[in-house]
C-alpha cells in the first residue's frame, strides 16, 4: 500500500491535526529537506520512504510519522530563527491592520 501526496496530506491532517494540502505538504518536505528542491523526488537519504512508480512518487504509509516528525523539525527550526521570526511577526502584524 502506498499514498499519494494528497492522501498522506489527509491522513496527516487527520491524525496529527495538520492542515496541509497536497501542494502545501510538498513545499514543507523540500523546505524541510525531504524532496529535492523543484521536484517531488525524494532526497537519497528519504528514498526509502517513497515507492517510484512509472510517473511520480508515492508515500509509504510507515513513512508518515518520519514525515511528520521532520516538518515538525523544520518548523521549530523556523521558528527559532530571527529572520524568519520577524517575518512572521510583520505579517501577523498586516493581517491586524487589514482586519482592523
Amino acid at each position: 500500500i502506498t499514498l499519494t501526496f494528497s492522501e498522506a496530506a489527509t491522513l496527516i491532517r487527520q491524525h496529527w491535526g495538520l492542515s496541509l494540502g497536497s501542494i502545501t505538504l510538498r513545499k514543507v518536505l523540500r523546505s524541510a529537506g525531504v524532496l529535492k528542491q523543484g521536484s517531488c523526488e525524494p532526497k537519497r537519504a528519504y528514498e526509502e520512504w517513497f515507492w517510484l512508480t512509472d510517473s511520480s512518487y508515492l508515500i509509504y504509509p510507515h513513512a508518515l510519522p518520519l514525515l511528520v516528525r521532520k516538518i515538525d523539525q523544520n518548523q521549530a527550526q523556523a521558528r527559532h530563527n530571527p529572520f524568519i521570526q520577524t517575518r512572521l511577526d510583520i505579517n501577523g502584524s498586516e493581517r491586524e491592520l487589514l482586519a482592523g
